[in-house]
């Protein structure tokens, strides 16, 4: 069930102000569960790069890191 939901709940958790957001460790907890990794290589990859994002675009609102001038 969790990869047919993913799409929808990945665009919600991205939006941090979305109510989603504020249960980001269930979500979390599910992706654990859901043994994402697992996935069929491309399911896994898109998964995986999203995570990333998320985690890169967390981390510069916070301030704790600075993107390069392109």
């Amino acid at each position: 069930m969790l990869r047919r939901v993913l799409p929808q709940l990945a665009a919600a958790v991205a939006d941090s102000s979305s109510e989603s957001f504020r249960y980001q460790d269930e979500i979390g907890l599910s992706l654990a569960r859901g043994r994402w990794q697992e996935w069929p290589r491309e399911q896994a990859a898109a998964v995986r790069e999203f995570l990333r994002a998320f985690w890169a675009r967390s981390l510069v609102a916070a301030g704790v890191l600075r993107l390069a001038p392109r």
